[in-house]
């Protein structure tokens, strides 16, 4: 039974049928105990309705035609016995020709058969401390005993019809119990079952490399819970392959152009076209330089996104930090006509690795000098928020659009697609950046206006 939609329906249906089982059978017993003790209880009203008509009348001859309207409403059998214990008068015409015999214990035998013999119709009926009123004259004289004497014992009690229509009531009941369950279990089943279904369908579309199934997920129980998480997971499967083949074109292109100008220029050699001469050997140079930083880049980049790096995580002042990574661009700077400034306190210090964050500022200091016109300025700068240090690398460029904005930290990505790799680089100096930031505890963010300049952010922990 691998159909979860049937196995709600088989365990609701056993749990309805045993509860209303047991409900009919207990009902049962009930209505059938409930229903013997009305049927063996004499009704007291009117057993005292009989007792004052007989004592009513003047004689016993009217007894027979006072059982005889007033019995049917009592539903027992009457016999009435003289002081002499003879039976002048009885409800059930067996009984009329009985002799009564008392004994030890309460016992009371009504014996309706003659000579000894069972006659047609005779019966012997022999009870314990039977009920009986006593019937007196208006003197208050005893003149008889009524007594009340069970019905008679036949095929068909006249409770069984009645019983066995309330049996019929009882599992009617319990049968169109059940059917309303299975219907409902039914409904509540397609509810519950239709929906991991579709996710089922999904699932195995994109076993087959179909990222792009979706399932609809209305509500907030835990089906659509589920749901939404499989779209979630659906999105970033999705995301996670368009970024894998865009960085595998994005490699496959960085490394193109080095690599074709290195074939270029060995070819030409070979061919005599070029001489191999100072000048042919430091473009060469300059290509395999390019590859090695490529590699390099990217081999960093992986590190940091598997968490393979190691850090060692001391203090450092903030300062003197920002004032070593500007000056390994002065010469840049001062050849390009762009001041760089420090702004930062003294007594300011965070906990990090002293070479990866060298590493971050000489990226981002990087990333300022090729945005940064001639004239401009660059200012690296540090201030202290709450228990975090603030990093803030500004300068006076031309700015990032706002649709590159959020994708500047991204791997490859360039706010200005028609840069060369000469002034714009591989792509992969903010995204190192990025992880780099993340393996420390710290988080990065940029802020831009075109026109107005750049500012990328990173926080670090402070010490």
């Amino acid at each position: 039974m691998h159909s979860l939609r049937l196995r709600l329906l088989v365990v609701t249906v056993m749990v309805a049928a045993a509860a209303v089982g047991v409900s009919a059978l207990f009902s049962r017993q009930v209505v059938t105990s409930e229903f013997r003790r009305f049927v063996q209880t004499p009704h007291a009203s009117g057993i005292d309705g009989v007792v004052r008509a007989l004592e009513a009348t003047s004689s016993y001859a009217g007894a027979d035609s006072v059982l005889e309207r007033l019995a049917p409403a009592v539903g027992r059998a009457l016999v009435v016995v003289d002081s002499a214990g003879v039976v002048i008068a009885a409800s059930d015409s067996p009984l009329r020709a009985a002799t009564v015999t008392r004994g030890d214990g309460g016992r009371v035998s009504f014996d309706a058969r003659s000579g000894g013999g069972r006659r047609a119709g005779g019966m012997m009926l022999e009870l314990v401390n039977p009920p009986r009123h006593e019937i007196r004259s208006p003197d208050g004289a005893l003149r008889g005993t009524l007594y009340v004497l069970p019905e008679p014992q036949t095929p068909s009690p006249p409770g069984r019809p009645f019983l066995q229509r309330v049996d019929r009531g009882l599992w009617l009941g319990a049968l169109s119990a059940i059917a309303l369950g299975a219907v409902l279990v039914t409904l509540l089943s397609s509810r519950i079952v239709g929906p991991i279904e579709k996710l089922t369908v999904a699932a195995r579309r994109m076993e087959r490399g179909d990222l792009s199934p979706r399932v609809a997920a209305r509500g907030n129980d835990e089906v659509a819970v589920l749901g939404r998480s499989f779209n979630a997971m659906a999105e970033s499967l999705e995301h996670t392959q368009r970024t894998r083949r865009q960085l595998t074109h994005d490699i496959a292109h960085e490394l193109r152009t080095p690599l074709t100008n290195l074939r270029a220029q060995i070819e030409a050699l070979e061919d005599g076209l070029l001489q191999p001469d100072r000048s042919a050997l430091a473009s060469l140079h300059e290509e395999v330089m390019l590859l090695a930083r490529l590699t390099d880049d990217l081999g960093q980049l992986a590190m940091a996104e598997s968490g393979a790096l190691r850090l060692d995580l001391e203090t450092i002042a903030v300062r003197e930090a920002l004032e070593r990574a500007a000056a390994a661009f002065q010469v840049q700077a001062a050849a390009g006509g762009i001041e760089v400034r420090i702004e930062a306190d003294s007594e300011l210090e965070v906990r990090a690795d002293a070479a990866r964050l060298g590493q971050i500022l000489r990226n981002l200091t990087t990333n300022a000098l090729t945005y940064t016109p001639p004239g401009g300025h660059i200012t690296l700068a540090a201030h202290s928020e709450d228990a975090r240090v603030v990093f803030e690398v500004r300068d006076s460029g031309s700015g990032i659009p706002a649709e590159h904005l959020p994708h500047v930290f991204e791997r490859f990505h360039r706010a200005d697609p028609s840069r060369s790799r000469t002034t714009g680089g591989a792509g992969l100096g903010l995204a190192i950046v990025r992880h780099l930031v993340a393996a420390q505890g710290g988080e990065t963010t940029a802020a831009s206006e075109p026109g107005q300049g750049t500012t990328l952010r990173f926080t670090l922990p402070r010490a």
